[in-house]
């Protein structure tokens, strides 16, 4: 709905936003995955805290509705779970789709708890069975709790009065002014834009970002477009956007990616990693390739697929990249921007959703912050530099999960190679934290910063003639094509590969234990996730040879590509 006031040069683009969401919830809408609602509202009005929910069975024509969103009705995942059998294969796939649908929590039921005599023992055995299953899904459990719900034959173990503590849901901050460029016009240094307004509110004065050019100006006036239903923004100063562009306020703006997360209900023939289709956002469609394609589900029986293609009626995360960076916003943030359709090669279109977690904001390695600033040029060559060291200069960048063997083959291969006279030098990603990077921490763009810092620092020493080893998880592709451009053309991926049973089983420090426990968040392989290169230079397989037949494959590398 559009509300506009009057006047050329004070006018204001407005679309209203929904009544906003109280800031804590009890649940009143509970989501449940069983056969029967019937069953579940009776087993629900035996225990007084889940009473006077609105029991909603998930229906996967309207799944979108049921995505957890703040714009949306607060919503209690809950999860039906026999006391005899216990956590089933099937639970484990509801879990997996509570997760899908962007839920953080979740209340589980144990039924036929009567049938086992209200066993303490056995309960205790339960609740651990089941918060386990949890953290492999990344949810929080608020409850586990017996049905038939009788205190009499639970006392002095389990609460009598269960209540929920207030749960805080929104967390996102509204994504504010959304604006499509349709096209862009100066008439005599009246500079202008034209096109739609999604959602928020642009006037004059409003400081304004287009994105993914990242251009600012401050807006003059607005008008009324050509078109019904668009409007035309005026600038006193040169301001050029592209049609397709995103304009908003700096602060808030969407996150600049050229991956994009999308949670997918496919209702097309088939889908498989490298397909190519097109992502339907609401500011344009852009052809993409299919990255990745994880954790389905089949829609009609809620079983867990482990194939990576997809056929009709499967939920699942698949992983889109595009040739340029693109402004999205997650669904969590405005639920109007947040959505996205695949069309596929055939035509049919998929709806679902964009998810940003995992993933850095590239806008801000893009921008460059100093000005005023003049190369010095250095009175040695290259070649110079090479004749001297008897080699060139270079970067070996080690990349691949944590536990599959970076580590101990950069700095074998740095001691045998000084040992061959070569000039090198190892730099690894937990000295490196102790230092440059001892500021940053882990979530995706300080991730990402990070690389960012490595990869320039890699590119200095190849410039010194040194053959550095830059030894690092480095997950996002885009941030090691970062690092390649830096180096270019002394960049040389090497891949050391071994799959995450692999490095889950060797565990050198202990880490993928604490992710699985749910102790460390967003870990590489586990809860966040690793784009594998497309084409190393060279692809180290640390599975199926020991520590010196890699070496030796190494060394070779070194010799062939380095030594003069």
């Amino acid at each position: 709905m559009f509300r506009r006031f009057l006047g050329s040069s004070s006018a204001v683009a407005v679309i209203q936003e929904p009544p906003s969401v109280p800031q804590f919830w009890f649940p009143e809408k509970i989501l449940t995955f069983a056969k029967s609602k019937r069953d579940v509202e009776a087993l629900c009005r035996s225990i007084p805290a889940l009473a006077k929910g609105r029991v909603d069975l998930h229906d996967q024509t309207d799944w979108l509705r049921q995505v957890g969103c703040p714009e949306g009705d607060p919503i209690l995942p809950l999860l039906v779970v026999s006391a005899r059998k216990g956590v089933s294969p099937d639970d484990l796939a509801k879990l997996r789709l509570i997760k899908f649908l962007n839920h953080e929590r979740v209340c589980v039921i144990i039924e036929q708890f009567d049938e086992i005599a209200f066993d303490r023992e056995q309960f205790e055995l339960m609740r651990e069975e089941i918060a386990d299953a949890a953290r492999e899904c990344a949810l929080d459990v608020i409850a586990i709790i017996p049905a038939p719900y009788d205190h009499e034959k639970t006392r002095g173990w389990y609460p009598e009065a269960l209540e929920f503590a207030p749960i805080v849901e929104r967390k996102e901050v509204p994504c504010g002014a959304r604006f499509v460029v349709s096209r862009s016009a100066v008439e005599k240094n009246d500079w202008q834009i034209e096109g739609r307004l999604q959602s928020g509110a642009i006037s004059a004065g409003d400081l304004v970002l287009a994105s993914p050019s990242n251009n600012q100006a401050i807006v003059a006036g607005v008008t009324k477009g050509d078109v019904p239903s668009s409007f035309r923004l005026r600038f006193r100063e040169p301001f050029f956007a592209e049609p397709g562009e995103v304009i908003s306020a700096p602060e808030g703006a969407p996150l600049l990616s050229d991956v994009v997360c999308a949670h997918v209900f496919w209702q097309g023939a088939s889908l498989r990693p490298g397909d190519e289709a097109v992502a339907r956002f609401w500011f344009g469609d852009v052809p993409m390739k299919v990255q990745s394609i994880s954790h389905a589900i089949r829609a009609s029986e809620l079983t867990l697929l482990r194939d990576g293609g997809l056929a009709s009626n499967i939920f699942a995360e698949v992983i889109l990249r595009a040739d340029r960076l693109l402004p999205v916003d997650p669904y969590t943030r405005d639920a109007r921007c947040g959505q996205v359709s695949i069309v596929d090669q055939s035509g049919a279109v998929s709806l679902g959703f964009i998810v940003t977690k995992g993933y850095a904001d590239q806008r801000r390695l893009l921008s460059r912050k100093s000005e005023n600033l003049t190369s010095v040029l250095h009175s040695i060559s290259d070649e110079e530099r090479q004749a001297k060291n008897g080699h060139k200069g270079g970067v070996l960048w080690f990349t691949g999960l944590s536990g599959a063997g970076k580590s101990t083959l950069a700095v074998t291969l740095e001691k045998r190679l000084f040992d061959l006279g070569f000039q090198v030098f190892v730099l690894d990603g937990d000295n490196v934290r102790q230092g440059l990077t001892a500021n940053l921490g882990f979530s995706p763009d300080d991730r990402a910063e990070n690389i960012r810092r490595v990869g320039e620092v890699a590119a200095l020493f190849r410039e010194a003639g040194t053959i550095i080893i830059s030894s690092f998880i480095s997950p996002y592709r885009s941030d090691r094509d970062r690092a390649r451009h830096a180096a270019f053309p002394d960049f040389h991926e090497i891949f050391i590969h071994a799959d995450v049973k692999t490095c889950i089983a060797r565990d050198p420090k202990g880490l993928y234990q604490r992710a699985l426990k749910g102790d460390i968040r967003d870990f590489t392989g586990i809860s966040a996730p690793y784009e594998p290169p497309v084409e190393p230079e060279l692809k180290i397989d640390t599975e199926k040879y020991d520590v010196e037949q890699c070496l030796e494959q190494l060394v070779n590398y070194v010799e062939t590509n380095f030594r003069l």
